[in-house]
């Protein structure tokens, strides 16, 4: 085991050493992250994505660019991945094989050769998946696409699936077997269509299981007299039905407001009983030097709900019971001057039993860049019932 893992890492260094040999360009990086948690008996996080190193070396010449990346965890090495792309003449080709040193070393391959000719591009995506590893099996899958643009506005995409749906899942599809490359379905997407105030996209999908499945039509609407926009989803199935799910979004400058329409817009009542204030966000200030931006989440959202980069939730131990935290108030500070500093505070402000403010979380990211190359930082989690909950630790270099 340990052995073979050995082996997949002195083959990425001497495959992209020895490229560096021809005369190309050398690159990459080797990032650290441990991340410390002083509550637990463990104290080292044993989440793969809080604690590892990841060392990066990419070798560019000319119109061929290699990569590789190595995994390592508190249980050593992890994964191994290689990747290509490049371009010949018209023929475009890229590879991403991914190795996993603990099970059968094979975890996918995919690989995709494309031809362009003026605005008509054609492309073959093959996929070779682990399914199994007792006994070791392997799934096959391929997509055959081709696009092209017929206006300045309009594209076009014709993807055919086989052994796989459109989301690369194999297991999901194999009812003739694991490596069976059948016709699974046949997706059209037209994007950019427009018609006076009006822009939308049409998407329609064709299986071997169940002949037509659907076509679905995404509007956009922007009148000019009026702050708002408005966006629906006009879905024709089978058994005859029409789903509009109407959305508003008013804008001013820096002040958002989230909005939902409620009311039953499927089927033959077209009701609209209504307009719920999701929430509102003011964003990007600057005061002094520093970045200010607070989201405030009404009803039953949470503030994930008005932004995905914020924290969805955060689960920890309490008093040895699990518990998890939603936030619906982020106030978020920036600054960024060499010195890198994050500090976001997320909140439970409707909360009727909580202290001041109702502060939940204290998160807060800083990383100093010593040169070009070098940068090192802290990361650390603060919870108002249980203290400090997580210390991580960054250092990173690059060439």
């Amino acid at each position: 085991m340990y052995r073979r893992r050995a082996t997949l890492l002195v083959i990425s260094l001497l495959l992209i050493v020895g490229f560096s040999a021809l005369g190309g360009t050398l690159t990459g990086s080797w990032e650290n992250k441990l991340t410390l948690t002083p509550r637990d008996d463990d104290f080292f996080s044993s989440d793969s994505d809080l604690t590892n190193t990841v060392i990066t070396l990419d070798y560019s010449a000319g119109e061929l660019d290699f990569g590789s990346v190595s995994t390592f965890g508190l249980d050593g090495f992890t994964e191994q991945e290689f990747t290509f792309s490049g371009s010949v003449g018209e023929f475009g080709l890229a590879s991403d094989l991914v190795l996993d040193p603990d099970g059968s070393s094979l975890s996918t391959w995919e690989s995709t050769i494309t031809f362009t000719e003026s605005s008509l591009t054609v492309s073959d995506t093959f996929l070779l998946k682990s399914i199994s590893s007792d006994p070791i099996e392997y799934g096959s899958g391929m997509a055959v696409s081709v696009s092209g643009s017929f206006t300045d506005n309009v594209t076009t995409d014709v993807t055919a699936y086989f052994g796989m749906d459109e989301d690369k899942d194999i297991d999901a599809v194999s009812t003739y077997g694991g490596s069976s490359l059948h016709y699974v379905s046949t997706i059209i997407d037209v994007n950019g269509l427009s018609l006076g105030c009006c822009e939308f996209d049409n998407k329609t999908k064709f299986s071997e299981a169940s002949g037509f499945e659907y076509t679905k039509f995404e509007f956009y609407i922007y009148p000019e007299v009026l702050p708002l926009t408005l966006s629906s989803t006009l879905k024709f199935s089978p058994s005859k039905s029409i789903t509009i799910s109407p959305s508003l979004d008013l804008d001013w400058a820096c002040f958002d407001v989230y909005t939902e329409l409620d009311g039953d817009l499927t089927g033959s009542d077209g009701t609209i009983d209504s307009l719920t204030i999701e929430g509102f966000s003011l964003t990007s200030q600057e005061i002094g030097g520093v970045s200010f931006s607070a989201y405030t989440a009404l009803k039953d959202k949470t503030v994930y709900d008005l932004n995905s980069d914020l924290l969805e939730n955060y689960t920890y131990t309490v008093d040895g019971s699990s518990k998890t935290a939603t936030f619906d108030e982020a106030v978020l500070l920036d600054y960024r001057d060499g010195l890198d500093l994050d500090l976001d505070t997320y909140l439970n402000m409707f909360e009727t039993d909580g202290d001041l403010f109702n502060l939940v979380l204290l998160k807060g990211i800083a990383t100093f860049d010593v040169s070009d190359q070098f940068s090192f930082g802290t990361e650390f989690y603060i919870l108002s019932d249980v203290g400090l909950d997580r210390l991580g630790l960054t250092f990173d270099y690059s060439f």
